[in-house]
């Protein structure tokens, strides 16, 4: 669950929850309307790099939703997502707590994620079963959210997933 009151910017260990468990990350989020609010200074050199990264994820975007769009509902219009997207970026704290996941199961009730997994501990269910995605810098995980699932009336199934804990000091993941 997402606090309405910190949808952008710094989110310390534990502000957000899921499943009753707080979140074992901090976490850093930009909106795609940042991009486009002229009158805003950007000064923050994170922040700067995010949103400078924000075009890309939005190409992304704009080439899954159109592939989409061209599988399950191709006389329909397509929507932009510029003004409601954001960029994320987790870092979780292996050494808090004694739980064997630092985010329990969940699915995103969006459209979609697209996740780049940087180190291990990312787990995907499949058929009841956990498969650990391995780490890459060379490909993206799109992950169908409840929102797009239920705009296409059930033709695909969210995917639910958990960040499993691993021994090692901290990891940067990014979704969108």
């Amino acid at each position: 669950d997402s606090n309405p009151k910190l949808l952008e910017g710094y989110r310390k260990l534990g502000e957000e929850v899921t499943n009753d468990l707080p979140d074992l990350n901090e976490s850093y989020s930009v909106w795609g309307r940042s991009l486009v609010d002229k009158n805003e200074q950007h000064s923050a050199p994170l922040k700067q790099a995010m949103l400078s990264a924000l075009p890309l994820y939005r190409r992304i975007t704009k080439e899954v939703l159109a592939s989409l769009r061209a599988e399950f509902s191709p006389n329909k219009d397509c929507i932009s997502t510029d003004h409601f997207s954001y960029l994320q970026i987790n870092n979780y704290l292996y050494d808090q707590g004694g739980r064997r996941t630092l985010q329990e199961t969940h699915e995103d009730g969006h459209l979609f994620t697209i996740l780049a997994a940087t180190d291990r501990g990312l787990e995907i269910q499949v058929d009841s079963q956990f498969v650990e995605i391995p780490p890459t810098t060379s490909s993206l995980l799109v992950m169908p959210g409840s929102l797009l699932c239920s705009l296409l009336g059930g033709m695909l199934k969210p995917l639910f997933y958990q960040a499993r804990r691993i021994k090692r000091t901290h990891d940067i993941n990014v979704f969108c």
